[in-house]
């Protein structure tokens, strides 16, 4: 079960963070949660249990976040439209992703500007997977949405931003002290890497079909896209144009970047603060709620899946439904 698969390469880790006999060796890059479990010393089971963990701790620092700007109701509802996209589904229908650790800590950015918390969390989230950078950009904008909000605390956007470049920093010194062999026995730069820089340069998705990415790109939040054309649409009516253009510039970046890779639901789902964002800046007025609420109930009534491939329809299911059907087979 956990052989030649990301849940044994995630053990494999567990028990050595240092190594290289990973079926995904794009992995040996991906240290947080593995060396949290090597140093606890966690048994095979518990080491697997261990990113469920980050499910909760994401969610509830997520709440907590919108919690400050929001009612309750409504921040209750826009933490549910999180934890039915694919910030949580896909780490949370398998074994050994620990995606939600990462958005936990981006998420935790959400809640302070403090330059010192910002180099840790930025530090480990990117150990853990270097998609953390798709949702700095809306933790940007939910501390200083305008320009008279960035002049008028200028000391310490300038601040933040440098806690932003020494945690970015200090993970691309880990990173080369892993390659090169200063920390460990080295690694050989993964194909993965190879392909992704052919695939930028040629400007070619790695599912092989724009079409195809599209729609794994809309299966990320699915009918929670709304929210973000809405926000956007109402930004630049509004003539906010600095917080407009920011705010679609970054969303379709991040969304077209996520072509790179295989896994582009999943890739969407490191976006999430724009989604938190969006719905604040909507408000909490009666319209506002009725659409919180009828995003909610379309993504429960709706099945959670991503395309593969055209012949290739993977249905998420949650964990302790896929323990049964793999029990049972």
């Amino acid at each position: 079960m956990t052989g030649a698969s990301r849940a044994g390469d995630f053990l494999r880790l567990c028990a050595d963070p240092l190594a290289r006999d990973l079926y995904e060796s794009i992995l040996c890059y991906r240290l947080t949660v593995p060396t949290i479990a090597w140093l606890l010393h966690l048994p095979p089971l518990a080491a697997l249990l261990l990113p469920y963990v980050g499910h909760i701790v994401f969610l509830s620092v997520v709440f907590v976040a919108i919690r400050r700007r929001m009612l309750e109701a409504e921040s209750l509802m826009v933490t549910l439209i999180v934890a039915l996209s694919f910030a949580l589904t896909w780490s949370n229908c398998g074994q050994g992703f620990t995606d939600t650790t990462t958005h936990a800590l981006a998420a935790s950015l959400l809640l302070t500007v403090r330059p010192a918390w910002g180099v840790f969390a930025i530090w480990a989230g990117l150990l853990n997977d270097e998609r953390m950078l798709l949702a700095l950009p809306f933790v940007f904008l939910w501390h200083w949405p305008d320009l008279a909000t960035i002049k008028r605390r200028r000391a310490e956007v300038l601040w933040w931003l440098g806690g932003v470049g020494t945690g970015t920093l200090a993970y691309l010194a880990l990173r080369h002290a892993l390659t090169v062999g200063w920390i460990g026995p080295g690694i050989q730069t993964p194909e993965e890497y190879h392909r992704i820089q052919d695939l930028a340069l040629t400007f070619r998705p790695k599912l092989g079909s724009w079409l195809l990415w599209g729609i794994n790109a809309f299966l990320g939040f699915r009918w929670a896209w709304w929210l973000v054309i809405r926000f956007s649409a109402q930004a630049f009516s509004s003539r906010q144009l600095p917080l407009a253009v920011l705010f679609s510039v970054s969303l379709a970046g991040g969304t077209v970047a996520t072509a790179l890779v295989a896994d582009v639901s999943r890739s969407v789902g490191f976006l999430f603060p724009a989604w938190m964002f969006a719905a604040m800046g909507l408000g909490s007025d009666g319209p506002a709620k009725r659409r919180l609420a009828s995003i909610v109930l379309a993504m429960m009534l709706t099945p959670v899946f991503h395309v593969a491939a055209w012949d290739n329809i993977e249905w998420q299911r949650p964990l302790l439904i896929s323990l049964a059907r793999w029990w049972c087979s």
